[in-house]
């Protein structure tokens, strides 16, 4: 719910900028959704707390259920980036469409994690792939064949990941 209406904020106050507003949107409800996920790994889930103590055999089958669930997400997103990374290769799609779905496909691994030592890592992968694409999207602008604002949206998505990887990093155990 919070993430809803914090989002529904940012489109109010992005609106009145008319100019690329479903982008500056989108990206910011990709960090808000990757900033939720993080979140809600560290603290686990919510509903867990509340369960009574007679449902034990309900909670693993749930906890089944859901493991399932995050697995076939995880599953859905690396069949598109694997289908994307085809695409970007041949020029049909951007350099965004394509970073969004590897974001997306982090996440979706990061939230199958059962330890933070193993989320840190794929944070890691996350963060020097975002570099990488940041990097591109520079080379890109520079021949004249993006704009700059496709730099600073790769920009915000490193910084996003990159502050999850700390948030990460203050809740290991050393």
């Amino acid at each position: 719910m919070f993430t809803f209406i914090a989002m529904k904020g940012i489109c109010m106050v992005l609106n009145r900028a008319r100019k690329n507003r479903i982008v500056l949107c989108t990206v910011a409800m990709i960090g808000l959704v990757a900033f939720a996920g993080v979140v809600s790994s560290m603290s686990g889930p919510a509903w867990a707390t509340r369960m009574p103590s007679g449902s034990e055999r309900q909670a693993v089958g749930s906890s089944e259920r859901l493991r399932e669930l995050m697995t076939e997400r995880y599953e859905i997103h690396k069949s598109i980036v694997e289908t994307l990374d085809k695409s970007i290769a041949a020029g049909r799609i951007g350099l965004a469409e394509w970073r969004d779905a590897r974001v997306a496909m982090y996440a979706a691994k990061a939230d199958l994690c059962t330890q933070t030592a193993e989320r840190l890592e794929v944070y890691e992968e996350m963060v020097d792939f975002l570099r990488t694409a940041e990097e591109q999207a520079r080379r890109r602008a520079k021949a004249g064949v993006a704009g700059e604002t496709e730099v600073r949206q790769t920009r915000l998505a490193t910084i996003d990941a990159l502050m999850a990887l700390e948030r990460l990093r203050l809740v290991q155990p050393r």
